[in-house]
């Protein structure tokens, strides 16, 4: 049987991840007063490159054999297609958004459904497992997949033994790496109105470099809170880089022709 400590800790889980874009949103909507089309906008080009995330992580598994190989050239990867989003995004899609405040909708939108999609999610299916498990309700796959039953049977098992702490980091990743997109959000928008390409190689290097961090946990140099508090760290210097960006923008003015003037 699994604790009900630890049914009740992954049901606060979800209800926390699926509530943290919702007041991510409400948040800067309070603050910067821009409507939520930025939002979506994010929430959509963060599904296209999640969609490609998943299959390059496919075929990268294939042919790479080393862990450590594996999460650097992945890491270009989120740096190279994320960015690459952005700048589409901003070039394109909101290319009438001109409003620091966007940027951060944007860094809410494109972040929020990270955490849906890659947290949230995984948290439901945990708990529906667990519930199954404790009430019996994995029984008939034991007689219809009795090995995939022992899987999951003892991977239960594990996690009603582990601490109910250890449960958490994963959330604990999630702000962080929400942090982390609203600023690189943030340079990239201030790069594309600016036509400061420099920000947006900055972008590039920093979304690499955070993600290559991995890399310590991947080959167990450090444990999960380790490199938890590192991927803090990159947040805080990330933010303080795209408020001292974000201090010397300014609002393009509105042509004469858009005012009737």
């Amino acid at each position: 049987m699994i604790p009900t400590v630890h049914l009740v800790t992954v049901g606060v889980l979800v209800v926390v991840s699926l509530l943290m874009p919702i007041i991510g949103w409400y948040v800067v909507r309070r603050l910067t007063k821009v409507n939520a089309v930025s939002f979506f906008v994010g929430m959509g080009v963060f599904f296209v490159c999640f969609i490609i995330a998943v299959t390059t992580s496919v075929i990268g598994q294939q042919l790479i054999a080393s862990p450590i190989i594996l999460t650097l050239v992945l890491a270009l990867r989120a740096g190279l297609v994320e960015e690459f989003g952005r700048f589409i995004a901003f070039k394109w899609l909101l290319k009438k958004k001109n409003a620091i405040g966007d940027s951060l909708m944007y860094g809410v939108g494109h972040g929020g459904i990270e955490v849906w999609l890659v947290f949230t999610l995984t948290m439901v299916s945990t708990l529906v497992m667990m519930l199954l498990f404790n009430t019996g309700g994995l029984t008939a796959l034991e007689a219809l997949a009795p090995d995939q039953y022992e899987a999951i049977a003892e991977s239960m098992q594990q996690v009603g033994q582990t601490n109910p702490l250890m449960l958490t980091p994963g959330l604990f990743e999630r702000i962080t790496a929400m942090c982390i997109h609203i600023s690189l959000s943030v340079i990239v928008f201030c790069a594309v109105r600016q036509r400061k390409w420099s920000y947006f190689l900055l972008a590039i290097a920093l979304h690499t470099a955070v993600d290559a961090s991995l890399v310590l946990f991947v080959g167990g140099y450090v444990a999960v809170w380790t490199i938890e508090a590192i991927v803090a760290g990159w947040a805080i210097c990330l933010a303080v880089i795209a408020w001292r960006i974000a201090r010397k923008y300014r609002t393009p003015p509105i042509p004469l022709h858009a005012t009737g003037g």
